[in-house]
């Protein structure tokens, strides 16, 4: 039986839409804070509850010839997977050969073995079994974080590929939402306002943030929708003899071009060293992008891009100089993030296999913080580092497959198949600039994000050359139907934590 066709367009529009609003509306801090006073709602892991069903459903709906392989599932689905093993109970006898450094965790844990005043035990010792996780909560919660971007990527897998006007709307959404996050971060770093929306802003008070907290998350934001922008802005369109088509078309020109200087200066308000790093390597994408659609760069479009962006440049550019300028003390300080990487690499040294478990990075970070380094660390500050600390190697291999695949699956398709279509381009370079962003920073620990990044790498993913009717199409309908499973259990994980609902959640 076939689906109805728009059974998975409604699906990935309301995966699209509720990243939008996601990032909108609570960004980074998982929680929905009501105006006037009222309560914070956590809603990170109902957001993630309901990706994984709109994905699940998208993937049941599409056509099976449309699913991605078996091969994809498994690379995209090997770190939620491992990270599950984990919260499975292994005697502690067996934990002590598996993971030594967990044994002793456990068992000198609370409440252990309690001395009565004549010497006997007179209270519990260590339990019998364990997890490797230390702590199941929280690895449950990582687990639907990871399941939820991996499922955003199959169902963007499963309807994008191959079909240019859909990949078209999505690149309009992103350049949408990059202007957007540009404009109210601009007016927030031009006016001084300490605020995000209605909530009053904790960190990074002098930078451009947007709606998120973070400027570097912000950052991240805005190049992607900057990516998607050029691509708009680079987009052939047929030549006409009507001087009323034409003048459209030079207005829709310069109207992008605005959005990509109001994006760049965005990038450079925000302050964020990676995000300007990462802009110029879309910046470089969408130069070859041009040259290879149009053969050269003419006058004209130096000197607007010039005439929009250097008075902008003249403001935004020296406080960056001065933070790239104090990089280099940054890394050497005794509490600087040089120092947090060799604690972090203490840490992978004593549970290098199965790591501390998904999610529990700021739970182990207070046994082996140094003492010259005194706020919380809740991050690692790079993600690879910290899915090294959590899941050991094999979860390090786990969360580099899908990147490997998805690069050498293109770049040989790209071989046999010329790109025919450069301007997507700085849309590849935006997924490339994103990876390299992960190796000094987090942002795709914030839900929206990644949610984003997983349907942009969907939707940039090679279309199947074989159907899938087969075996792929059996393990999609099972993934699919697993996701579904998990859908309320993540929601639950939110709704437990609501005003008078807590208690009634199991």
């Amino acid at each position: 039986m076939v689906a109805p066709r728009w059974i998975p367009t409604l699906c990935i529009v309301l995966l699209v839409g509720g990243a939008l609003l996601a990032a909108l509306l609570f960004g980074a801090v998982g929680e929905l804070p009501l105006p006037r006073g009222g309560p914070r709602l956590d809603v990170r892991h109902l957001f993630e509850a309901f990706v994984l069903a709109c994905a699940a459903v998208a993937l049941l709906a599409a056509p099976a010839e449309r699913r991605p392989r078996g091969v994809w599932f498994a690379a995209t689905l090997a770190l939620p997977a491992w990270a599950a093993l984990s919260l499975l109970p292994l005697p502690v006898g067996v934990l002590e050969h598996l993971a030594p450094a967990r044994a002793g965790i456990v068992q000198a844990a609370p409440p252990g073995p309690l001395e009565g005043c004549d010497g006997p035990l007179i209270g519990p010792g260590p339990p019998a079994a364990a997890t490797l996780t230390s702590d199941a909560t929280l690895t449950r919660q990582q687990t639907f974080h990871y399941a939820a971007g991996a499922l955003a990527f199959l169902a963007a897998f499963s309807y994008f590929p191959g079909r240019r006007r859909r990949l078209l709307a999505l690149t309009v959404t992103l350049a949408a939402l990059g202007l957007a996050e540009s404009v109210y971060g601009l007016w927030q770093w031009a006016s001084g306002t300490p605020m995000v929306l209605w909530q009053e802003k904790t960190a990074y008070v002098d930078s451009a943030t947007g709606t998120l907290i973070n400027r570097n998350h912000f950052a991240q934001l805005v190049y992607v929708g900057l990516a998607a922008t050029l691509a708009l802005l680079f987009r052939p369109r047929p030549a006409g003899t009507d001087p009323v088509g034409r003048e459209r078309a030079m207005a829709l020109r310069v109207a992008l071009g605005l959005a990509v200087a109001t994006e760049l200066a965005a990038i450079l308000a925000s302050r964020s060293r990676a995000g300007l790093g990462c802009a110029a390597l879309v910046l470089a994408a969408g130069g070859i992008a041009w040259v290879r659609r149009h053969g050269r760069l003419r006058l004209f479009e130096l000197v607007l891009a010039a005439a929009i962006f250097l008075p902008l440049a003249v403001v935004t550019v020296p406080p960056v100089v001065e933070r790239l300028a104090a990089l280099p003390a940054e890394w050497t300080a005794a509490a600087g993030r040089g120092e947090v990487y060799r604690t972090s690499m203490r840490i992978v040294a004593e549970h290098p296999l199965f790591g501390t478990g998904a999610g529990t990075f700021a739970l182990i970070w207070g046994r082996y913080r140094p003492p010259a380094i005194q706020g919380a660390y809740n991050y690692a500050h790079n993600d690879y580092l910290q899915v090294l600390i959590e899941t050991g190697i094999p979860g390090l291999l786990a969360a580099l497959a899908p990147i490997v695949l998805f690069a050498v699956v293109t770049w040989r398709r790209r071989r046999t198949q010329p790109l025919d279509d450069p301007v997507s381009l700085p849309l590849f370079a935006a997924l490339g600039a994103v990876a390299l962003h992960e190796v000094i920073d987090f942002g795709l620990q914030i839900p929206s994000n990644l949610v984003l990044v997983g349907l942009l790498a969907g939707a940039l993913a090679p279309p199947p050359l074989v159907s899938t009717a087969g075996r792929g199409g059996r393990v999609a309908v099972a993934v699919a139907v697993l996701a579904l499973l998990l859908a309320p259990l993540a929601a639950l994980h939110s709704l437990a934590r609501w005003p008078g609902l807590g208690e009634r959640v199991p």
